[in-house]
């Protein structure tokens, strides 16, 4: 799952964590980026390599982070999604990162994207104009990451395996993001990628 060897957690900006709430040492001075490893189930996982990508739950919404796993149901609903535990799961584990982060953040309103890609049409190397984003990768390839500095190789670039979140420093953050993401390639693949990211929302007039 993993583009290239991570370096170690200790000495990069980007460090490992065992728990959920070990990422909260995105707040770390030297810390850019937090990504918790995780396997999950594999009866879950199967589901989600299995399911027709035509039944993911997909959209862009700004949401209270209480509101999130009843609106993700609603569309699970609208579009067929197979009301089945991991379904269910899948509700939870998304309803549990947003709480989580939005409290990390400190933020009351959270805009909440669900996408299924299967082609790299929107790939770009990118750092956020947010303060801090969440990325989960439920399937397909995940994030990859590098240091913000030109002529890097390819051998510098690094993924978080799937299924793990990783919140990432955007620009907004005090001193600036160290980090840029983009999106594994699908070319060639023949794969669907599905991706939850959140970004905290102080007020609901703001834009990203």
């Amino acid at each position: 799952m993993i583009h290239h060897s991570l370096p170690q957690v200790t000495a990069a900006p980007v460090r490992m964590v065992d728990r959920l709430d070990g990422l909260s040492v995105i707040r770390d001075p030297d810390c850019a980026a937090a990504f918790w490893q995780r396997a999950p189930c594999p009866s879950f996982q199967d589901w989600l390599d299995t399911l027709d990508p035509e039944q993911f739950p997909t959209g862009c919404m700004v949401l209270h982070p209480k509101a999130v796993r009843q609106v993700v149901l609603q569309i699970c609903d609208s579009v067929g999604t197979p009301d089945c535990g991991e379904r269910a799961a899948l509700l939870d584990d998304v309803a549990v990162l947003a709480e989580y982060f939005a409290d990390l953040m400190s933020a009351p309103w959270l805009r909440v994207r669900l996408d299924a890609a299967t082609t790299d049409a929107s790939r770009r190397v990118r750092m956020d104009p947010s303060g801090a984003r969440l990325f989960c990768t439920y399937r397909g390839p995940a994030t990859q990451w590098r240091v913000a500095a030109e002529n890097v190789g390819p051998r510098c670039v690094f993924s978080v395996p799937t299924a793990a979140p990783i919140v990432l420093r955007g620009m907004r953050w005090a001193g600036g993001a160290e980090l840029v993401h983009s999106s594994t390639p699908l070319e060639g693949v023949r794969k669907t990628r599905f991706v939850l990211s959140l970004d905290p929302m102080l007020v609901l007039e703001e834009t990203l």
